[in-house]
């Protein structure tokens, strides 16, 4: 089966990246990529290193609200 639009997949992963870099990396000082916070996390200690736990957990908890939106919304067997 064939989802969604292939030719267009890189102008919408460009555009949400671009989205996050611009207004929420700018609001919170965040990172966007986990490697990128638990290197320097490791580093400095402190506050940085009990935050860390959530550059962890949110990619594995975001994948599964994705995984089961698809299975849910978008009748997907993946």
């Amino acid at each position: 089966e064939d989802h969604g639009n292939r030719d267009f997949a890189g102008i919408v992963i460009g555009l949400s990246l671009g989205f996050l870099i611009i207004f929420a990396l700018n609001l919170t000082g965040g990172s966007l990529n986990p490697a990128r916070s638990i290197g320097p996390a490791i580093f400095v200690g402190g506050s940085a290193l009990s935050h860390l736990w959530l550059y962890i957990i949110a990619p594995e908890f975001g994948a599964i609200l994705a995984a089961l939106f698809s299975k849910s919304f978008l009748k997907s067997e993946a």
